[in-house]
């Protein structure tokens, strides 16, 4: 069982629990937050008035209004700092807030099927593109881009890491990819995350040529593997 505090979201507080179940070997996790249940045994009184004053609920649970003072506080916060202040107004990542109340899970991506390729090279920035579908943009798509001494592998465009990516391989009608475990959580994946080729051998003989083109000159680059 865990406790801690999040982001105050409207009519929820920021104090929950959660339970987190996890499998061996994966980076997955399935599991439940709940705001209503008391996240410490003991709640200090102005703690207590501070999270309600700062983060009002639209229904306080019974255990914080018991924890509540029962005489005028002296010297009550009304702010959490500007560290906790400026995090609910970071638009860098546009995936949405986590819940605090209710079902968790988070299920790693450890493949896709590609179908389509396409390879570009504008403006010293170079491009190779593979996606489920080549008939429909909303199908999941994966990036790797290169620019002067910078590379950038993404999935959908949105999601990506600059660095972490330790190797790329190209064995047959697989590209594979080996992740640190950070740049696998950037990306949403395990730490191997494996595109199954769908495409004619010239096409896949075109991507071994564009991933050379990409990533060859950057110095810092993911090891490359029969490419």
């Amino acid at each position: 069982m865990g406790e801690g505090a999040a982001a105050g979201l409207a009519d929820s507080g920021t104090w929950f629990t959660c339970e987190l179940g996890f499998s061996a070997g994966g980076r997955g996790y399935i599991g439940r937050v709940d705001s209503s249940a008391p996240p410490f045994e003991d709640v200090p009184a102005l703690a207590a008035l501070a999270e309600l004053t700062t983060f009002p609920r639209a229904e306080p649970p019974g255990w914080l209004l018991a924890a509540l003072p029962t005489a005028a506080p002296i010297g009550l916060p009304t702010t959490y700092g500007e560290h906790h202040d400026r995090w609910g107004d970071d638009r860098s990542d546009h995936r949405p807030s986590p819940p605090i109340h209710g079902d968790v899970a988070y299920v790693p991506a450890v493949d896709m099927t590609c179908r389509a390729f396409g390879y570009g090279d504008q403006h010293r920035q170079r491009v190779a593109f593979l996606a489920e579908s080549a008939d429909d943009d909303a199908s999941e798509h994966l990036y790797v881009m290169g620019y002067e001494e910078v590379y950038w592998v993404a999935r959908h465009g949105v999601r990506g890491t600059g660095e972490g990516v330790r190797s790329v391989a190209l064995d047959g009608a697989a590209l594979r990819f080996e992740l640190t475990p950070e740049a696998a959580d950037a990306l949403g994946t395990e730490t191997t995350f494996e595109a199954r080729l769908e495409l004619p051998p010239e096409t896949i003989a075109e991507l071994r040529t564009a991933l050379r083109a990409v990533l060859g000159p950057i110095a810092q680059a993911p090891e490359l593997i029969g490419c």
